[in-house]
């Protein structure tokens, strides 16, 4: 899993509070670790683009 962040991940610690879009295990295990998980369905991703994630708290429209 990758991504792009605001800021450097160095630690576990670094992830508390994050905002990811991540499903599956991959998000099950962020949660764990202390990531707040937001599943988007796909059928509303080009949806979310264009409104800017309105529906989806804490999202923008960036991807």
């Amino acid at each position: 899993m990758g991504g792009w962040f605001n800021k450097e991940i160095n630690s576990t610690a670094d992830l508390q509070g994050l905002r990811m879009r991540i499903p599956g295990l991959g998000g099950k295990v962020m949660e764990r670790l202390g990531v707040t998980v937001q599943v988007l369905p796909g059928g509303e991703i080009f949806e979310c683009w264009s409104s800017g994630c309105q529906r989806y708290p804490g999202s923008t429209g960036s991807g």
